[in-house]
């Protein structure tokens, strides 16, 4: 005979034997929120983690709700909400700590604050903050692969391209006077008492000269396919005076490469003696490194490359030579905090590589001189 008068658990009942010990009111400490229904199981799975004093996985495709729950989580439990963004090239490095050594670089150059104090530029990034704080919740969230709600910021493509650089043309009239002044003639004619008197000019030739310097390799390569199409894009058009290419890995140094292996090198000075303030420069690369290789002598990723100039000189002479130079970064602006895409977007006027940025980058470029810093 069956003792046991305790029904079996059904619909939102529990088997409380998995959390024996725990009372309700300690363990039921997400119950939603006023804005957030809570379903039984998710509802268990936080509160679970919670008491094992555990992270949490949630899974599910772009929309289904995953952010918005870390947000009531946040919400209920009246603690902080800090959001790591993360993507294929983020390291563990930069959710913990950066060390700012530009920003103490530029305070032991000009004298400001005491550069001995190590604490004063150390950048907690997003791991960091929840460690250093613990009253919080912390959102590891990848990056998801689309974002349907911004068509803007879609991946451009090689048409999308061709038809931002068309915006470039500028359209001059240069070379032997051979084509009909058809106002000029009518104006002769009209002072000369009506005879014709025919008047030419010379040809309205598209002037523009482009020269494109894109970054490959290493954090570079998720974004090969977008930067494939852009050199593509540019190589083809046929609206270009003068087109030119070259390639570097992180930040250009004493050589440039002509091909995309990095094999053929080419001397940075003798390209930029062949150029002049007339060329218009496009950069294209994600600015991210580490400090070493802008600011030291020697700092090249390269273990065989021996830089004696710094990457930032070079790219300081750079800018002095063709004024007139846009860099595009691929990475969303919330990733531009890097000490060093900070410091060459004060150099360099920075826009994101979609639609709109380029867009504004051509823009700039049609201006007679571009504006350092990110847009």
């Amino acid at each position: 005979m069956n003792e046991n008068k305790n029904p079996a658990p059904r619909g939102d009942e529990r088997d409380n034997s998995r959390t024996e010990g725990i009372s309700p009111e300690i363990f039921d400490r997400f119950t939603g929120t006023d804005d957030y229904i809570v379903s039984p199981e998710v509802r268990d799975a936080v509160n679970v983690a919670i008491s094992l004093e555990k992270p949490l996985l949630i899974r599910g495709e772009p929309g289904t709700g995953k952010t918005v729950l870390a947000e009531a989580i946040a919400s209920g439990l009246k603690k902080t909400l800090i959001t790591w963004n993360v993507k294929s090239t983020t390291r563990a490095q930069d959710g913990l700590y950066v060390y700012d050594t530009v920003q103490r670089l530029n305070d032991s150059r000009f004298g400001d604050g005491d550069v001995s104090d190590i604490r004063r530029y150390i950048r907690y990034g997003p791991l960091g903050r929840a460690f250093s704080t613990l009253n919080c919740v912390l959102l590891i969230d990848e990056e998801d692969k689309a974002d349907l709600e911004f068509p803007n910021d879609r991946t451009l493509d090689t048409r999308d391209i061709s038809l931002a650089l068309r915006q470039l043309k500028r359209l001059t009239r240069i070379g032997a006077e051979e084509e009909l002044d058809l106002e000029g003639t009518i104006s002769a004619s009209a002072q000369n008492a009506g005879e014709i008197t025919l008047k030419f000019h010379p040809r309205r030739k598209n002037s523009v000269k482009l020269v494109l310097m894109m970054d490959v390799g290493g954090s570079m390569t998720p974004y090969s396919e977008l930067c494939e199409r852009l050199f593509s894009a540019a190589h083809q058009a046929n609206h270009f005076k003068a087109f030119q290419h070259y390639f570097f890995h992180n930040c250009p140094y004493e050589f440039l490469y002509s091909n995309i292996e990095l094999e053929k090198r080419v001397s940075t000075q003798d390209v930029l003696k062949q150029l002049d303030d007339n060329w218009l420069l496009l950069i294209v690369g994600d600015a991210a490194m580490a400090p070493s290789e802008l600011l030291s002598s020697g700092g090249a990723i390269d273990y065989f490359h021996l830089n004696r100039e710094t990457g930032l000189s070079w790219l300081q002479r750079i800018r002095h030579r063709l004024p007139r130079s846009v860099w595009l970064n691929p990475d969303p602006p919330k990733y531009w905090e890097i000490p060093t895409v900070r410091t060459i977007g004060e150099l360099f006027e920075m826009h994101e590589l979609t639609l709109d940025g380029l867009a504004a980058a051509v823009s700039a470029l049609r201006r007679k001189s571009t504006t350092p810093g990110t847009v």
